[in-house]
């Protein structure tokens, strides 16, 4: 059976559809943020200036765009903490704690965290997407965690899975945590604490505070 590939037309329409979603993702976005964490379809469809009816053809209900911009978010969160740039060289302790400093800096950073992250974390349409993305990334640090036992660098006597979910819990909630102050972060000295206790919980040889 020979699957023809799509045409032109078909791959602009496409490509129309990806760009008016992504449209509608981020004014409902900004609507969240200027409202204090709710919206209204109808003022979605004003602030990205189309129709009353684009919301409900892309994604049915506001139900449906919700779901959407918590998975954009959790998406971009994903990428910021597995991306990490870091040198071939670097330990391994060294690249765990980049990511942690990558992890706290896009919580810290994203207007939308304490809504995602917080007052909409128990609400049916981010409690599935954001508890599937939490897994992921517990998955990809269970597997980061159990190269430093191998390597050595971690304590052997847990899984690596609890001490992943512990360590991710730990951050989301110790920065979370400190958004609800005067909104005065010291990032690295947030980092700081957090990795404290990261390394305390994953060695037995305390750390180095310097």
């Amino acid at each position: 059976m020979v699957v023809s590939k799509p045409d032109r037309t078909t791959r602009r329409l496409r490509r129309s559809s990806d760009a008016a979603k992504a449209l509608l993702v981020e004014a409902a976005r900004d609507e969240l943020l200027a409202s204090g964490g709710s919206f209204e379809l109808a003022r979605v469809s004003q602030r990205a200036g189309v129709s009353s009816g684009l919301p409900h053809h892309y994604f049915g209900s506001r139900s449906g765009l919700l779901t959407a911009v918590v998975q954009d978010y959790t998406e971009r969160l994903e990428a910021a903490v597995s991306n990490i740039a870091v040198k071939d060289e670097t330990s391994w302790a060294d690249r765990e704690r980049r990511r942690v400093e990558c992890y706290v800096e896009f919580i810290v950073d994203d207007a939308l965290s304490p809504y995602v992250l917080g007052s909409l974390a128990a609400t049916p349409e981010a409690l599935a997407v954001a508890s599937n993305s939490l897994e992921r990334i517990i998955a990809e640090g269970t597997r980061n965690f159990r190269q430093g036992q191998e390597m050595g660098e971690v304590r052997s006597d847990l899984p690596p899975a609890v001490l992943s979910a512990a360590v991710h819990g730990a951050i989301r909630q110790v920065t979370l945590q400190a958004l609800k102050g005067d909104g005065s972060i010291d990032r690295s000295h947030l980092v700081l604490v957090i990795w404290i206790l990261v390394e305390n919980w994953l060695t037995t040889s305390g750390v180095s505070r310097s």
